[in-house]
């Protein structure tokens, strides 16, 4: 439950590009482009959420994760947070 709660899909806040560069014509060469770029962007996510929880909870530890494949039904790059135990 509690990872449902933190799940945040990278993918739906981001619109496809317009235009690509000439050496991204390719269709599976701009998924894949999409993906990375996203990635990217939830691994700046967690830096700062992670600050941010150790600032609030200096005490307790939060376990990230990151998927390219989707996580509880979400599709796409997502990225969710726990406390660890």
């Amino acid at each position: 439950m509690e990872h449902f709660l933190n799940l945040f899909e990278i993918a739906g806040h981001f619109q496809k590009w317009e235009e690509w560069p000439p050496s991204l014509t390719d269709e599976d060469a701009r998924y894949k482009k999409d993906i990375e770029l996203m990635v990217i962007f939830a691994h700046q996510i967690e830096k700062y959420w992670r600050m941010a929880l150790n600032r609030c909870f200096p005490d307790r530890k939060f376990e990230f994760e990151i998927s390219a494949d989707g996580l509880e039904g979400e599709l796409g790059v997502c990225l969710t947070f726990w406390q660890a135990q």
